[in-house]
């Protein structure tokens, strides 16, 4: 899309378009497929089977083909929890994840005009960056760049982790051939489960960096905003829906170790460095974004501090003067007087400027981002804390 359409319709106060969604890597290939991006559940649903079809059915078939599935083996198809999570359950949240978090992104794009967050001399920058960000996201290098990764990653990623099996599906024998479900495993389903992930993480880069040029702008925040964020704490809603891709890794780890648990009898607390380390890494790439916006928000507030420190300083000195003195001789009511009122009003301003946010992002948004990775990992947990104590911790964040 280039400049003039998109300066055009933000001038024309229509709708603004941008959606990280509706095209980009892996778009092409799904139109020559005959198959359409999943903007909508009924498209979505069918794409989600479709790729349940390519990447779990044959394992399934192939499996039973081998003798595989069910019995003889340390770890037949049946008991690989993993596999079946990672694909029936991740595979699908990652697609239809999609829709939800499209509209909040459109929703959020065209707040800002909505806000009167954007002057009419910033039109243009605006527009550069919506323009950007579409090209970014349409970007053919990008995508041949997340083939290649996702192929490389997951030849030096599985490799190296079928190689450590024995007696499984996918290699029935220490260091031996892979089984034909192996095969599969490693070159057709592992890597499009793979450039899934890739593409969110591409998506997010596109998202920052669309952000970091809109924080470029001059935008008209101020510190006494209600949301207490100077106006932008309607990013942080933004931000809500990602919780869903959160529950699709979650879900993937949470079933690979127990897998790991039941079939070597691993023990479970030596992988919770590695539950932990998603959870943070997981906040940073959906939540760290919007730290673009600190130093700004940081400088809103200090000049916020500073212009209402004067205006309540000029006030609260002439209410003295006009009060104190003469309290006991003046002829005006005290009570019911618009003095009274307004000096109530401006201790409040300044209040909320005092309590002004430097991330704008509620706790709320958080927790609800968290719960869904958290979900997953219960069952786990729950094998050693019982699940009374499990809900009195929640319950104590939500309130």
């Amino acid at each position: 899309m280039t400049r003039a359409p998109v300066t055009q319709a933000l001038k024309s106060e229509s709708a603004v378009i941008l959606s990280l969604m509706e095209a980009g890597p892996g778009t092409a290939l799904l139109r020559r497929l005959r198959l359409s991006p999943p903007m909508s559940a009924r498209a979505g649903a069918t794409f989600a089977v479709a790729l349940m079809a390519v990447t779990w059915l044959p394992l399934a078939l192939l499996a039973l083909a081998d003798g595989d599935a069910f019995h003889g083996l340390v770890l037949p198809f049946v008991y690989d929890y993993a596999t079946h999570v990672r694909f029936l359950f991740a595979l699908p949240i990652l697609v239809l994840a999609e829709i939800p978090i499209a509209r909040r992104i459109r929703n959020t794009v065209n707040h800002f005009l909505a806000a009167s967050l954007i002057e009419d001399s910033d039109i243009e920058r605006f527009s550069d960056a919506i323009t950007d960000a579409i090209r970014l996201r349409d970007s053919r290098i990008a995508e041949v760049v997340l083939v290649v990764v996702a192929g490389l990653a997951c030849w030096l990623t599985v490799h190296k982790g079928l190689s450590a099996g024995d007696g499984t599906w996918y290699q029935p024998t220490m260091d031996g051939p892979y089984s034909l479900a192996g095969l599969w495993y490693i070159f057709v389903s592992t890597p499009i489960f793979q450039f899934l992930l890739l593409r969110w993480i591409y998506r997010m880069m596109v998202w920052t960096k669309f952000l970091w040029q809109l924080n470029k702008i001059d935008l008209l925040l101020t510190p006494t905003h209600p949301d207490g964020a100077g106006g932008l704490m309607f990013l942080g809603k933004a931000v809500v829906p990602f919780g869903s891709i959160m529950l699709a890794l979650s879900a993937g780890v949470s079933a690979s170790v127990a897998t790991k648990v039941l079939s070597t009898g691993a023990r479970l607390d030596s992988y919770w460095p590695v539950c932990v380390t998603l959870m943070a890494l997981s906040i940073i790439i959906f939540v760290g974004p919007l730290l673009i916006f600190s130093p700004r928000l940081m400088e809103v507030k200090h000049r916020g501090l500073a212009e209402y420190g004067i205006l309540a300083s000029q006030y609260t000195q002439s209410f003295d003067r006009k009060w104190i003195p003469a309290a006991a001789t003046t002829d005006e009511p005290l009570l019911g007087t618009g003095d009274i009122q307004s000096l109530a009003d401006l201790g409040n301003s300044f209040g909320m400027v005092r309590k002004m946010k430097f991330i704008p992002i509620d706790r709320a948004d958080i927790i609800a981002i968290l719960i869904p990775a958290a979900l997953p990992g219960l069952p786990l947990v729950a094998t050693e804390v019982p699940l009374r104590v499990i809900g009195q911790h929640l319950l104590h964040l939500l309130i």
